[in-house]
């Protein structure tokens, strides 16, 4: 009997071992935004001026619109895009971190260049109509949440 009970408690054991042991599966990244995202968002209008986001599968682009005596118009010069250094400008890859969050990070093909901006970032859908971006910066950490409205 006793002998038996020791199999019974040893065959417990290394059953328990051997499905505990198994590795745990990494964070899957995919190329491209992700599609809840894509299209044109805008910030909110401040002072006159609004800025444009357009993300596409692979890339993100920016502008700002002016409001003059003839109504919001994309000037052309200077003052037409977004400084890069404010902006995520790479060709992206991403995680879900959960069901309304997205991590996106350069693809590894891009990382070694040296582009301008923010490193990172993070995207928070609230509604179908509203998402937030928070960058992360080599130097100075996460920025706060940066509000963008559905075109």
């Amino acid at each position: 009997m006793r002998k038996l009970s020791l199999i019974i408690g040893s065959l417990a054991v290394a059953g328990t071992l051997a499905v505990g042991s198994q590795p745990a599966k990494a964070a899957t990244y995919h190329n491209g935004n992700p599609s809840v995202i894509r299209g044109y968002w805008k910030t909110s209008a401040d002072m006159g001026a609004y800025y444009v986001f357009h993300f596409t599968k692979y890339y993100n682009s920016n502008y700002a619109m002016v409001k003059t005596s003839h109504g919001w118009h994309k000037p052309s010069g200077g003052y037409a895009s977004i400084n890069p250094i404010n902006t995520f400008n790479y060709p992206a890859r991403y995680r879900k971190l959960s069901a309304h969050t997205y991590y996106l990070i350069p693809t590894k093909k891009s990382a070694h260049f040296h582009y301008r901006g923010a490193n990172r970032m993070k995207i928070y859908k609230k509604s179908s109509k509203k998402i937030g971006i928070k960058y992360h910066y080599a130097k100075g950490g996460w920025s706060s949440y940066q509000w963008l409205y559905k075109k």
